[in-house]
């Protein structure tokens, strides 16, 4: 038996949503199928993107990578349908697509896509036009083309039998899990290092993502100066915002935080590896989620793990991933969000309940169980066991 991964994210150096389930399922996959042979596929022009494809153990799973440039990959497949993935890689008997979006053009009769989520579907107004349009386009030939298809969330699973109802059949929810680094206490050493160098000596709070408009960070600026502004007993906090600038939205947001005049109270630490990452979850006074959409809401459960209080918004997929554990605020209202956040500020026995029960709640997601699901699925395709 032979089946392909394909993931547009085995070569990115940056790891966020997508690209972490690429790694981690790929990871978990391994250590559970040694008797099929398994190509990780993608597609890229420069050399330098082989330094971050995943290292795996087990020797069933090879690296099969199209070099070509991806632009043109991608304007080729959807315009004429070509080159199919096996003029590279051969035929398979299934193959798995990881994410919805830049999908390639396949031959064979077995494929299965995981969806992500419908943020330009639901929110089409906070994204740009012309990649509204091929993410629709992507979206709806994966769902067609599809024999399964899974979502990442069963708040997700819903929308998408709203959005294809015809489509209902293919449909079926596999949830996401933790990483196991953020599950381990940290090396002393490095978490002396770490102190020592970032110099935070401050109660924080922290907000973990992108910049784009779905992810509501203006909002969140203005409730952070709704609260400082207000009478309260707690001492003066600051917002350590983690992520690429590159992602998009950051001029948007840069000018909402000169408005506001929040400058010296606002700090970018820009990508941050995991292992510092859990750091900043760990001595964090509160994680805040405020976006409008998620397919899933990974930063959610990582910051459960770690031991985080999390205040998050009331939205799918976000209440199914916090469930009784986090607290919620209403994405819409920068007044909901300072409120919320003053008062738990306040609560400091609420906030330590907080963050037992989270440790406790997040070890229930496991990539494991990720994958095991998974391969459920390959197997109800395939008519045998896997195993």
């Amino acid at each position: 038996m032979r089946i392909g991964l394909f993931s547009r994210y085995y070569h990115t150096e940056y790891k966020r949503g997508i690209a972490i389930y690429t790694y981690e399922l790929t990871r978990a996959l391994s250590e559970i199928i040694h008797r099929h042979d398994v190509a990780l596929i993608d597609y890229f022009w420069d050399k330098k993107g082989y330094n971050h494809l995943p290292r795996l153990g087990n020797r069933k799973f090879k690296e099969c990578i199209i070099r070509f440039p991806g632009r043109l990959f991608e304007k080729l497949n959807r315009s004429v349908g070509w080159p199919k993935i096996e003029f590279k890689s051969g035929v398979f008997d299934l193959l798995h697509l990881l994410h919805e979006y830049s999908a390639p053009a396949a031959k064979g009769p077995n494929i299965v896509c995981t969806v992500h989520g419908l943020g330009p579907i639901i929110f089409p107004d906070l994204f740009e036009k012309g990649y509204r349009s091929r993410w629709k386009e992507d979206l709806d030939r994966c769902l067609t083309r599809a024999t399964k298809v899974i979502a990442v969330s069963n708040s997700l699973e819903g929308q998408l039998r709203s959005y294809r109802p015809e489509f209902s059949h293919k449909y079926c929810c596999t949830q996401l899990g933790i990483s196991k680094e953020f599950l381990k206490e940290p090396d002393p050493q490095y978490k002396k290092r770490f102190f020592s160098t970032t110099k935070i000596d401050f109660p924080f709070l922290l907000y973990v993502g992108a910049s784009d408009p779905g992810k509501n960070l203006i909002r969140l600026l203005k409730a952070f100066s709704i609260f400082l502004n207000e009478p309260k007993i707690v001492p003066p906090h600051r917002l350590l915002v983690i992520g690429n600038r590159e992602w998009g939205g950051y001029a948007s947001v840069k000018k909402a935080i000169d408005n506001l005049r929040l400058n010296d109270r606002i700090h970018f630490t820009g990508y941050v590896n995991h292992h510092d990452l859990i750091l900043y979850y760990q001595n964090c006074e509160i994680f805040i989620f405020p976006s409008l959409f998620e397919g899933f809401g990974l930063p959610v459960l990582e910051a459960m793990a770690s031991g985080a209080a999390c205040l998050i918004s009331d939205r799918p997929a976000l209440d199914e991933v916090g469930a009784d554990v986090a607290e919620y605020f209403d994405p819409e209202s920068s007044e909901s969000i300072a409120e919320k956040l003053k008062a738990l500020l306040n609560d400091q026995p609420k906030l330590s309940k907080m963050r037992a029960a989270g440790l406790n709640y997040a070890k229930k997601f496991t990539w494991e169980n990720t994958a095991l699901k998974t391969i459920r699925v390959y197997e109800s395709i395939l008519g045998q066991s896997l195993i």
